[in-house]
């Protein structure tokens, strides 16, 4: 059955553009096996007043699009001097929302697209290119995972750039047989920080937990905060905590049901907990 339309509403609109971007950009896709791919993407950029170089992060939307929370953080980072550059993976191809299942797009498409940025982002001339790191939410937070997988970034020329750093906001960690890629037992080439809400059903803690206890017991840099009470989308405070039934859940009964909904407090704590990790990272 069709998500009703109240329970649409909530989940993908943006509620306005209170945050407007500086500019809208276009780049193509990045594949490390043939290079660019002439398929074009879209996103809006943020930057700072000045000439630079500036850290940069690129930001990934989850399974609703490009909504208010993506926007408000890339001003909130814009406002503490970063160059913000949120990529609109789903526009282009015609895509609403992937969260019920009626459309799809791949990882290895969406990380494409990561790369496709990073490449875009580097060559700018008020970007410092060895310092741009990735940002993600829910789907977008897998996509972050999976783009700083060593075994992944080894496949990339080497004069490519890399990212410095990665930050997920709750991510899907968990590892799923129809799912093209696996985050846990991997080793991971960069600092990462997973932020995730205690209540969240729809990308357990727990999984995320593990994979960044594996990453430690590594060696590597990886932290997770996990804020009390929160639920998933944590920080779209313009989202009241909701239940969406029809939305895919591989931890749900049945496949299907999510809470989610934003937290003041939480979203406050994660918009510190970030600035504090780029500063000492990025």
């Amino acid at each position: 059955m069709p998500m009703p339309v109240l329970l649409v509403a909530l989940l993908l609109a943006s509620l306005g553009n209170r945050a407007s971007a500086q500019e809208a950009v276009t780049f193509p896709q990045y594949d490390p096996r043939i290079g660019e791919i002439p398929f074009i993407l879209r996103g809006p950029l943020y930057r700072p007043s000045g000439e630079g170089p500036f850290a940069a992060i690129i930001m990934h939307h989850g399974c609703g699009g490009v909504q208010s929370n993506s926007r408000e953080w890339a001003e909130f980072l814009k406002s503490a001097g970063y160059v913000a550059l949120v990529v609109d993976s789903f526009t282009t191809r015609g895509i609403r929302e992937t969260c019920t299942g009626v459309s799809r797009v791949s990882y290895p498409d969406r990380m494409r697209d990561a790369y496709g940025a990073l490449g875009y982002l580097s060559r700018l001339s008020f970007v410092d290119g060895r310092r741009i790191g990735a940002m993600g939410f829910s789907a977008g937070g897998a996509v972050t995972l999976f783009s700083v997988l060593t075994d992944i970034v080894k496949t990339f020329p080497t004069d490519y750039p890399r990212f410095k750093v990665a930050a997920a906001l709750y991510p899907l960690c968990r590892d799923l047989p129809e799912r093209e890629y696996f985050v846990q037992s991997r080793p991971i080439s960069v600092a990462l920080l997973i932020l995730i809400g205690e209540r969240d059903d729809w990308t357990p803690a727990a999984y995320c937990q593990t994979i960044v206890a594996q990453a430690q017991a590594r060696g590597e840099k990886a932290f997770i905060r996990v804020y009390p009470g929160a639920h998933h989308a944590f920080d779209n405070l313009n989202m009241s905590v909701t239940h969406f039934p029809n939305v895919l859940n591989p931890n749900a009964p049945g496949g299907r049901g999510a809470t989610a909904g934003g937290s003041q407090a939480a979203r406050d704590a994660a918009r510190t907990d970030l600035l504090a990790f780029l500063r000492e990272y990025l």
